[in-house]
């Protein structure tokens, strides 16, 4: 996933949203012991953090145009 990609808002948002969900449900696997690859929320965590900075980034450069 490349963040420089992502140069609409409402792209960002989307796919935020949607990792949102697959954490949730991950974490629903692990707490029932179906999770195979633990890893997973930690990548899961990590993606969310660089959407979230990427829609802050595009947030604060619509708002200076």
């Amino acid at each position: 996933m490349k963040l420089s990609e992502y140069t609409d808002s409402q792209a960002v948002t989307d796919e935020l949203r949607a990792k949102r969900k697959q954490s949730m449900r991950t974490r629903f696997k692990h707490a029932t012991g179906q999770l195979q690859n633990p890893m997973e929320l930690r990548a899961l965590r990590k993606d969310i953090a660089r959407l979230a900075t990427r829609a802050s980034q595009l947030r604060q450069t619509e708002g200076a145009k």
